[in-house]
């Protein structure tokens, strides 16, 4: 999973589940204790998170979620939304 800060935050990740709807899961900058902020359907690969602050680190890992299995985490990616335009972390 790649994050890209471009005023707000910008997940990148590869869907390997055709028909998994993902969920996106955000922690604070200390990366413990995730909520699932949001979820996208099947062969999306891409979520901008809008609702984050500048000068906040976040956290975010992904699952998939297929009926009422839910894949482990992905691995997380962090950053700031105030971090330079288009820098990736991974």
């Amino acid at each position: 999973m790649t994050l890209l800060a471009l005023g707000h935050l910008v997940l990148l990740w590869t869907n390997v589940c055709g028909d998994c709807t993902i969920a996106i899961e955000r922690a604070d900058g200390s990366c413990t204790g995730f909520v699932e902020i949001a979820r996208v359907g099947p062969g999306v690969e891409t979520y901008a998170d809008w609702t984050v602050k500048a000068g906040q680190e976040y956290c975010y890992q992904v699952r998939a979620v297929f009926g009422q299995q839910r894949s482990d985490p992905s691995n997380q990616a962090g950053g700031r939304p105030d971090g330079p335009p288009g820098m990736g972390v991974t």
